[in-house]
C-alpha cells in the first residue's frame, strides 16, 4: 500500500487514517487537521511501512470503506499501539453476501471497470450533490491501476480470514449506496462492536474531516 502524511509537524498525536478502494491523497490534503495525519491507500499489496509511526504518543485509527477490512488486518499482523479506533461506512467482511458488498456487486464491478463505470460508481459514492465538489480534488490515478487494486482486495478479502480490530465505534451513512447500512448494522452486530447511524453518502467530506480531526472525538 501506500502511505502518505497529509500533515506533518511532530505532534504527540498521530491520526492513521484507512481511506477507502480507489483513493489518494487528493480529496484529503485541503482539509485542516488538528494532529500529523498519516493516509494509507492503494491496497494493492497489503505491505505497510511500521516506521512511520516512531515517535508518536498515540496513534488514533480512523478507516473508511475498504479501508475498514485493511485497517483490521494491519492491525492484526502488526499489533499497531492503537488508543482508539473507529469505522466509518465498511465492515471487516468487505466482499460478502451479508456483511459487506455482494460478490456478484464485486466482481463484475472490477471486471467491468471503466471510466463510465467509474463515474457512475462516483456518483453512488457521493451522492449526486456531492459529486461536482469530489471531482474538484478527484484522485488522480489510472482506471487500469485502480482496476488491479479493486481485483487485489477481493481476492485477498475472499481468502484470508475475518480481520480482528478492537474497534471503538462504528458510523454507518443512512444513505450509503456502496456498503448497505443493512449490511454494515449485521457485521457491527456480529463484532459486538457499537455503532451509530448518520444521515450521510457512503463519502461525506464534512464528516472525515471531524472524524480525522483529534478534537472531535470523544473520550467514551
Amino acid at each position: 500500500m501506500k502511505q502518505v502524511f497529509l500533515k506533518k509537524e511532530g505532534t504527540p498525536v498521530l491520526t492513521l487514517f484507512f481511506a477507502g478502494w480507489g483513493m489518494d491523497e487528493h480529496p484529503f490534503m485541503h482539509l485542516p487537521f488538528s494532529s500529523d495525519v498519516l493516509m494509507c491507500y492503494d491496497y494493492t499489496t497489503p505491505d505497510f511501512d511500521v516506521q512511520l509511526l516512531d515517535g508518536y504518543q498515540e496513534i488514533r485509527l480512523v478507516a473508511w470503506s475498504m479501508g475498514v477490512w485493511q485497517a483490521a488486518c494491519v492491525w492484526q499482523n502488526l499489533g499497531l499501539p492503537v488508543t482508539h479506533a473507529i469505522a466509518f461506512n465498511g465492515t471487516p467482511t468487505p466482499v460478502h453476501a451479508s456483511m459487506g458488498i455482494a460478490p456478484e456487486i464485486a466482481v463484475p464491478t472490477c471486471e467491468r471497470l471503466d471510466q463510465r463505470n467509474l463515474d457512475k460508481f462516483r456518483r453512488r459514492m457521493c451522492g449526486s450533490v456531492a459529486y461536482a465538489a469530489f471531482m474538484q480534488n478527484a484522485p488522480v490515478r489510472s482506471v487500469e491501476d485502480l482496476k488491479t487494486e479493486l481485483g487485489a482486495i477481493i481476492t485477498r478479502s475472499l481468502q484470508l480470514p475475518v480481520p480482528q480490530c478492537p474497534w471503538n465505534m462504528a458510523w454507518i451513512g443512512k444513505g450509503d449506496l456502496i456498503f448497505l447500512p443493512q449490511a454494515q448494522h449485521l457485521a457491527w452486530q456480529t463484532e459486538n462492536v457499537p455503532y451509530v447511524d448518520v444521515d450521510v453518502a457512503h463519502y461525506d467530506a464534512q464528516l472525515l474531516q471531524q472524524l480525522l480531526t483529534v478534537f472531535s472525538w470523544t473520550n467514551n
